[in-house]
């Protein structure tokens, strides 16, 4: 894709995701636009471009779940319950079968309404899993307080009999390839998330004046923002590369980086923007708490650094990360 074309559709993507009637609908807006015929041209720069205009217009995740589900091969009316970052049953699977019992610890992305949900399940001690289909009025399904009401998350917990459950299929490495695009997918709305909240703190610093001269002025403040570029540019690197290589090393590597870029830009751009970037009418607080949610779906980067660090020392020899 040529950068002509990649501005072109930066561009579109930006309109389409500030109207509130493509918010509410991004599937059907998104078919609207023609999407599908750039995904099939260069569907790597497709999902990055569109991911990352996602997050700075702080839309919800419910185009990851339209992404996975083309993944997975799943009927387009269907929902996947996600592991929740607190599921008993790790960081990969939002249930655990034990026996003929099958407890169900997941969030969903959106609303459940009266979707076929389909559960990723561990069993026993076998790290393998499978999809296993359930109608959403077998479990019970709660809006969650989320920090941010843009992200629109559901809880879906309870206890099945599993023995009546066939798997949807041998999704041992399906599951992980859809759970990779997943974190991928939310690494890269954090980096636009991130990518925008540095816009409003640059915007802040040019146009705020004191002793007759911009605060941008100073080197304090410019430091600071320049240390959040770097951050963005890092976690954008990585999120890049797991986009090529659509593996879940590199998937969480990606998130474990737009966790901690968040964080960062977070604080670097709250220091310069002061008791303004704190009142209710800015637009700052909007970003910080939808970051602060995406960092915790699917495991918040303070969870992926122990868990790559046990990884890492429990292998001979880790994969290579290139991103140049």
């Amino acid at each position: 894709m040529d950068t002509e074309t990649t501005l072109f559709l930066r561009e579109r993507l930006r309109e389409l995701t500030r109207t509130a009637e493509a918010r509410s609908d991004i599937g059907a807006a998104l078919e609207d636009l023609g999407w599908d015929d750039v995904v099939a041209e260069d569907p790597t720069e497709a999902a990055e471009l569109l991911f990352d205009e996602l997050g700075r217009a702080r839309t919800g995740l419910e185009a990851v779940d339209d992404a996975v589900r083309r993944v997975l091969d799943l009927p387009a009316t269907s929902k996947v319950i996600w592991p929740d970052a607190w599921s008993p049953s790790g960081d990969s699977f939002a249930a655990s079968r034990e026996g003929d019992v099958l407890t169900v610890a997941g969030v969903a992305f959106g609303t459940v309404g009266d979707h076929l949900l389909f559960l990723p399940a561990l069993f026993g001690c076998s790290s393998a899993g499978a999809l296993l289909p359930v109608e959403s009025g077998r479990l019970d399904c709660r809006p969650r307080d989320a920090w941010s009401d843009e992200v629109g998350l559901t809880t879906v917990r309870g206890e099945l009999d599993a023995a009546g459950i066939a798997a949807a299929g041998p999704d041992g490495s399906r599951w992980v390839d859809a759970l990779a695009y997943a974190r991928t997918a939310v690494a890269q709305m954090m980096v636009g998330a991130a990518r925008e909240m540095l816009d409003i703190a640059v915007q802040h610093v040019t146009t705020r004046h004191q002793f007759g001269r911009a605060i941008g002025a100073n080197q304090c403040v410019q430091h600071g923002l320049a240390n959040a570029y770097v951050e963005i540019e890092g976690a954008a690197a990585l999120t890049a590369t797991a986009w090529r290589t659509a593996d879940l090393w590199s998937a969480d590597l990606a998130k474990l980086a737009a966790g901690r870029c968040a964080a960062e830009v977070t604080a670097a751009c709250q220091q310069v923007l002061g008791a303004t970037g704190m009142t209710w009418e800015f637009p700052f607080h909007h970003f910080v708490r939808y970051t602060g949610t995406l960092d915790v779906v699917l495991g918040s980067h303070h969870q992926l650094q122990p868990q790559l660090g046990r990884l890492a020392s429990s292998v001979p020899a880790l994969p290579r990360v290139s991103s140049f």
